[in-house]
């Protein structure tokens, strides 16, 4: 699992680099209620830290080849999809260019380039209340 460590998290004390989360008393985590097609400041539940070589970078998110994230219409896609149902059960999409990701603003953006992230980096990623949450602005699920 994992998005890269620089990624900033969207809280209820604004954006936020995992470091700064793990040094302070957990902050709520802005999160998408599917139910609700809302936005919702949810508790962290838990927090994931791990070093990656298998990151790539997709428009300006970057996450390991496993790591789901929300397109148009909350479908889930990975840049591999066999790896993301092997390691966390989630049956997921092929992300590619042209596919639309959700955005914390409600928008859509378009990949426009996926490229392979190289060297090792410190990774992370958060439970939440809805198993999912923004880094970067983009939708991304928790996989915990």
């Amino acid at each position: 699992f994992c998005i890269h460590e620089d990624m900033l998290v969207s809280t209820q004390r604004g954006n936020m680099t995992i470091a700064d989360i793990i040094d302070t008393a957990p902050p709520k985590i802005w999160s998408w209620n599917n139910e609700t097609s809302t936005r919702d400041l949810v508790d962290l539940l838990e927090v994931r830290t791990i070093n990656h070589d298998n990151l790539y970078t997709v428009n300006n998110l970057k996450l390991t080849e496993d790591h789901p994230v929300y397109l148009k219409d909350y479908t889930v896609a990975s840049v591999d999809p066999s790896k993301t149902l092997e390691n966390y059960e989630i049956d997921a999409a092929q992300l590619a260019v042209g596919d639309e990701m959700m955005k914390e603003d409600g928008t859509l953006e378009t990949v426009t380039s996926i490229e392979v992230l190289a060297e090792e980096h410190v990774t992370y990623t958060l439970k939440t209340t809805h198993g999912n949450f923004y880094a970067n602005n983009y939708l991304v699920d928790s996989e915990i």
